[in-house]
């Protein structure tokens, strides 16, 4: 990952839709040594454990005072998309990218002048 060569990465918080044993936990855990906190939310109600060793880990001890801060970013995003569009107009991945770094530099312009 990218992001792991600039900065340490101790958590990941994602919400229900990534919770999956298989591409998320593992690929969190196991290949790059993130803790990975996604709610047990998908799949039928039920009162049995799930079977996988990461999704039974959150079904028993889910850290919800670390899950709770998930609001900031969700705030953060919101803002960023009601305030600079929410689509990007780049077709490439490479330009998207500059597209959304762009809207990041222009939100924390905005913040700074403001504050």
């Amino acid at each position: 990952m990218e992001a792991q060569k600039r900065v340490t990465i101790g958590s990941l918080v994602a919400d229900a839709g990534y919770d999956g044993e298989e591409p998320s936990h593992r690929f969190a855990r196991e290949e790059h040594g993130i803790r990975s906190i996604i709610p047990n939310r998908v799949g039928r109600p039920t009162t049995k454990l799930p079977t996988g060793r990461y999704r039974r880990i959150m079904a028993t001890r889910f850290p919800k005072a670390l899950y709770g801060q998930r609001w900031q970013i969700e705030t953060i995003n919101n803002i960023i998309k009601r305030r600079l569009d929410s689509f990007l107009r780049a077709r490439s991945y490479w330009a998207q990218m500059q597209e959304l770094m762009l809207r990041l530099f222009t939100y924390n312009v905005m913040v700074f002048w403001r504050g």
